[in-house]
């Protein structure tokens, strides 16, 4: 299988942009408590989706350079992109008030939205330990379960009778959200030093002694038509043909 490859140094770049869009979000919630302005909520609630948005194509870029964590990072922004899609429905549900007249609806999509929270950004922390043992921060996971957790106290209060304060839980995430971003931050100088997957070596095939070629034996081949063969005169020993009688030398018979 191949992979689309994305230089370290631009997945760098990413980590920076989603810690800074992060960072925005940040700013604009913080100013947007303290200001009664609806053009400020809806600013502060695109950049929000934004800011997702953005990390989740961080980890998209980040799990196609780096198959060894190709399949957490994968989850992760599935996840992410779920999360968006659920929170931006409640979110609108319950600015345009439909959702309270579904009261089943509205506690499931609340604490659906904040389960996915929590498994997706600590899945993003096993898919980061898996590209670099420096990329994975306890932090993912503190932040992502956080909201599920005040979620849970917010709800148990409000049954109880007990009017819960909100701001714990508002600033305690903005402070979870903004260590997020500094985490981010440094991992983008770490990722460059990342090193893509290689494949493990194959088993060790042993190196076959050397064994000399044993020459060709060579059938000794006798030339067709060998020359007729001699006898010799038994009086002096002259050489004479077969068919010869008598010998030419000494005129003796055979």
């Amino acid at each position: 299988m191949k992979y689309s490859k994305t230089s370290n140094k631009t997945i760098s770049i990413i980590f920076k942009i989603s810690a800074g869009v992060f960072l925005a979000s940040i700013i604009l919630d913080l100013i947007d408590e303290f200001i009664d302005s609806t053009a400020l909520s809806w600013s502060w609630t695109i950049v929000f989706y934004i800011s997702y948005a953005v990390f989740a194509y961080l980890l998209f870029q980040t799990k196609n350079s780096f198959p060894q964590a190709q399949e957490k990072l994968n989850q992760s922004v599935i996840l992410i992109l779920t999360f968006i899609l659920f929170d931006l429905v409640f979110f609108l549900g319950f600015y345009y008030g439909w959702l309270l007249y579904i009261p089943f609806l509205y506690i499931g999509l609340f604490f659906c939205t904040s389960l996915i929270h929590g498994i997706a950004f600590t899945i993003v922390y096993i898919g980061f330990r898996k590209v670099n043992k420096n990329l994975g921060n306890p932090v993912y996971i503190i932040f992502g379960w956080a909201k599920l957790l005040f979620d849970i106290i917010y709800f148990s209060l409000s049954y109880s009778g007990v009017r819960p304060n909100l701001s714990i839980g508002f600033y305690t995430e903005l402070v979870l959200l903004a260590m997020v971003c500094v985490v981010l931050f440094l991992s983008s100088n770490k990722i460059l030093s990342a090193q893509e997957f290689i494949a493990p070596a194959q088993p060790y095939q042993p190196v076959q002694p050397y064994q000399p070629v044993q020459p060709q034996s060579f059938e000794e081949i006798k030339p067709e038509g060998d020359k007729p063969a001699k006898s010799f005169c038994t009086s002096c020993g002259f050489a004479m043909k077969l068919e010869e009688k008598f010998c030419i030398n000494c005129g003796a018979s055979k």
